[in-house]
């Protein structure tokens, strides 16, 4: 069965994981859709082989570092990157707490066309960091924005115990009207 109206063959943007496509829902509101590269999660898992093996080697000159439970702890972590349903869990929990900022918006999560390896959430229009910085914002300008992104970076982790682990500027949009579009949870 067709869940998507269409999709757009080529992407609106691409990582390390997945690549972003602009689509269009049954509805015929714009979506974007998070597709996972095929055998990434493998591919994780076969990079923490090694490092099993040197944590082991490891115990043996520091036995009391507990080497292998960061190993093991950072293969959690990098693992958890490949699930998206867990990143639509923390993409909504992120958007009910930033539901009525005057700054910050977090697009909704599409939840019935999410899955394990496919996220989908509301398209937003935008402009990256970079596009931002040469329409030469003004010094207040830059302080809202900077004040805000403290807000969500570090104001997320102390006041909801939550924290979005990958700050960098292509994880943001810029909108018309000054709002930003938090993205990547």
């Amino acid at each position: 069965a067709q869940l998507l109206e269409e999709m757009e063959h080529e992407p609106v943007s691409a990582a390390s994981i997945g690549q972003v496509h602009r689509a269009r829902l049954p509805g015929g509101e714009l979506a974007a859709v998070k597709v996972q590269y095929p055998e990434i999660a493998k591919a994780i898992e076969a990079d923490f082989g090694p490092a099993a093996l040197g944590t082991k080697m490891a115990s043996l000159f520091y036995p009391g570092a507990r080497i292998d439970d960061l190993v093991k702890e950072a293969r959690e972590r990098f693992l958890e990157e490949t699930d998206y349903l867990h990143e639509a869990f923390c993409q909504e929990r992120f958007g009910t707490i930033y539901r009525d900022h005057e700054i910050l918006y977090v697009p909704r999560v599409h939840g019935d066309f999410c899955a394990r390896r496919v996220l989908c959430t509301e398209f937003v229009n935008g402009v990256d960091f970079d596009t931002f910085l040469a329409g030469d914002p003004s010094q207040e300008e830059r302080d809202r924005i900077g004040r805000a992104l403290f807000e969500f970076y570090l104001g997320s982790l102390f006041r909801h115990q939550i924290y979005n682990c990958d700050p960098h500027p292509g994880n943001y949009l810029f909108l018309e009207g000054g709002r930003i579009a938090m993205l990547d949870h």
